[in-house]
């Protein structure tokens, strides 16, 4: 990790298979690395090992966070309740469905963060 950490925009993803994490894959925001878990114990992994990649780029590239914590009023899926998911939402949660789009509010994001960077 200490090597990868690089100026400009790139982005180191580690495969790691059987992790102690239970999650898909974790990075954190405003990172250069991250992790994408294709194989777990008891045969937990992610769906899609691209998508699961993109989704944590997404997090640490651009700041974007799960739906539910981005939109005010939002409910938010993470305490318990029944919010529903956003299926095609690339940073939902894997579910074995496509998540290849994003949402408008979250392409703003997006631009701002990158426009921020541009000289």
């Amino acid at each position: 990790i200490d090597s990868c950490k690089v100026e400009g925009d790139v982005y180191n993803i580690f495969v790691v298979n059987y992790p102690s994490d239970t999650r898909h894959g974790i990075m954190l925001f405003d990172q250069s690395y991250g992790f994408v878990f294709p194989k777990q114990q008891g045969g937990r992994a992610p769906t899609n090992i691209n998508t699961t990649v993109a989704h944590e780029i997404g997090h640490g590239a651009f700041g974007l966070k799960h739906p539910w914590k981005d939109v005010e009023g939002y409910p938010n899926r993470s305490t318990g309740n029944n919010a529903p998911k956003d299926i095609n939402n690339l940073m939902d949660w894997d579910g074995g469905w496509p998540r290849d789009k994003l949402r408008k509010y979250q392409w703003d994001i997006i631009r701002t963060n990158t426009s921020q960077t541009q000289p």
